[in-house]
């Protein structure tokens, strides 16, 4: 018995998809259900179970490869508006980025709120570069506090120790940025040296004593 030509060109249509059926697939795909279906009940017995079973599995992945990309597209529309996002939001932003990535060119074409990525990130990039900018300040804002070269005293010091480690906490590019960075130069170098000096006057002073003591020759053990 010959197959009917009407059913011999759907179950042909059936075998002629693609093994990795991909979204550009999914008109093909209606289309030979459609024919499938336009086939009269005594036809439709003609499509054998394997070709109908491997129409069925290009459906299911059709209906998958949508079902991921709107997955991804709920999880951009979770992330907070760009009004609302902060630097703590960023690891859910770089999830919903990965995720995005992993879908095929047709399935990003189906995420119609992926612009809302690339906004997200560029608030990301503003706020970090804020808080670099923050960063900055506060170190400026703490080298203003110290004395002047001129006045600086020992007692300053834990001040400018304290200022110095908050300058080196910077980034090189950040620490380029506080304009009166060379303060603490100046301040560290003025401490060393009085630091010298108070030894070089304590090595005197003990010298000092040790000349006033009397004479080896003189000198009596008293009660």
């Amino acid at each position: 018995v010959t197959m009917p030509d009407e059913a011999k060109v759907i179950n042909d249509a059936i075998k002629a998809l693609p093994t990795n059926v991909k979204l550009a697939d999914k008109v093909t795909v209606e289309k030979v259900r459609a024919d499938y279906e336009a086939l009269d009940s005594n036809l439709k017995q003609w499509i054998w179970k394997d070709e109908m079973a491997i129409l069925e599995a290009a459906e299911k992945k059709i209906v998958q490869l949508e079902a991921d990309a709107k997955k991804v597209m709920e999880q951009i529309t979770a992330l907070p508006s760009v009004a609302d996002f902060k630097v703590t939001d960023e690891i859910a932003l770089k999830d919903a980025q990965t995720a995005y990535a992993t879908l095929s060119k047709e399935q990003q074409e189906l995420v119609s709120n992926a612009t809302i990525l690339m906004e997200l990130t560029t608030k990301l990039a503003s706020l970090k570069n804020s808080e670099v900018t923050d960063s900055v300040k506060v170190v400026i804002d703490l080298i203003n506090t110290l004395p002047k070269k001129e006045a600086v005293t020992l007692t300053d010091e834990a001040a400018v120790v304290a200022a110095q480690n908050a300058f080196n906490l910077l980034t090189k590019e950040q620490q380029a940025q506080v304009t009166n960075g060379a303060i603490l130069t100046e301040l560290t170098a003025k401490l060393k040296e009085l630091k010298n000096a108070t030894n070089n006057k304590n090595v005197q002073d003990v010298i000092l004593l040790i000349a006033a003591l009397p004479d080896e020759s003189i000198v009596k053990l008293t009660n």
